[in-house]
């Protein structure tokens, strides 16, 4: 295998001994595409989506529908054969299912094996990351990752920026979930037994018990919501309910978690869409 970087030194083609274009990489990448092997039952090019296969040690599979962990091929190869996908932070060129415009943030389409664009997922191991040009149909360049990140959405929204914890709520813990700061373990998450606890935090990346999960910092992210009606513009605080927030309109410092920016109902808990921003 052969690379080629072009005279402004942006960008490298990959090719085979034979001179066969394999794909696409960018030198401003900050680490390289890292092998899999294939076991998605048929042989992969440049531009597929698959998902890393957590069934299998070094393998990627077949996924659809906002699937957890996508990631892009940008060098083929056979089934059961090894294949290179873009690591976090690289650019690469992605196939994608419907209109995509600049900024966009990317998620693996419905009908596997391409991107579409998805702007309200919240969730970072679903996201693939945000796509670098617009188009309708085709083949567009995008930057990979990281998951956590601040990231344009549409006008006036961000995705969450968010940080690294220790989960130690005796529990899993998934996107939207609500828990606090840990007085007892540095850098570490416990569960919410008391309506206005300080050190409020809500999850956007989660995780097993004793597992690393992400929660946001700042800018938009889904909250569950306790069982009471949630109108726009409500201050959110911790509950008495583990993983659940509820309204209030006297914040306690370090209890707030945000702003809510859409609305539920009451009669079950469910989630909201809110703008983070604890007070502290």
């Amino acid at each position: 295998m052969s690379v080629f970087i072009n005279g402004a030194g942006v960008e490298a083609a990959i090719v085979s001994g034979g001179n066969v274009p394999l794909g696409l990489a960018y030198t401003d990448s900050p680490s390289t595409p890292l092998p899999y092997r294939n076991v998605t039952g048929q042989a992969l090019t440049p531009g597929q989506v698959v998902i890393f296969d957590t069934a299998g040690a070094e393998t990627v599979n077949f996924g659809s529908g906002n699937a957890r962990w996508p990631m892009v091929v940008v060098i083929g190869g056979a089934y059961l054969g090894t294949v290179w996908c873009a690591a976090d932070g690289q650019k690469a060129d992605v196939i994608i299912s419907g209109s995509v415009t600049l900024g966009d943030q990317l998620v693996m389409a419905s009908n596997g094996f391409q991107a579409s664009a998805d702007n309200t997922e919240t969730d970072p191991s679903r996201i693939l990351g945000v796509a670098l040009a617009s188009a309708a149909s085709g083949t567009i360049p995008m930057r990979v990752g990281p998951y956590p990140t601040l990231r344009p959405q549409t006008p006036g929204t961000v995705r969450p920026l968010a940080f690294p914890v220790t989960n130690r709520t005796g529990g899993s813990l998934i996107a939207g979930d609500c828990c606090r700061l840990s007085s007892a373990n540095d850098s570490s998450v416990i569960a919410n037994s008391g309506a206005a606890q300080t050190g409020a935090c809500v999850v956007v990346y989660g995780g097993a018990d004793t597992a690393t999960v992400w929660v946001a910092q700042c800018g938009v992210a889904s909250v569950l919501c306790t069982t009471v009606a949630v109108a726009r513009r409500d201050i959110l605080q911790l509950s008495a309910t583990a993983k659940q927030a509820e309204t209030t309109a006297t914040p306690t410092a370090g209890a707030t978690i945000g702003f809510a920016l859409t609305a539920k109902g009451a009669g079950s808990a469910g989630l909201v869409t809110a703008v983070i921003g604890p007070s502290l």
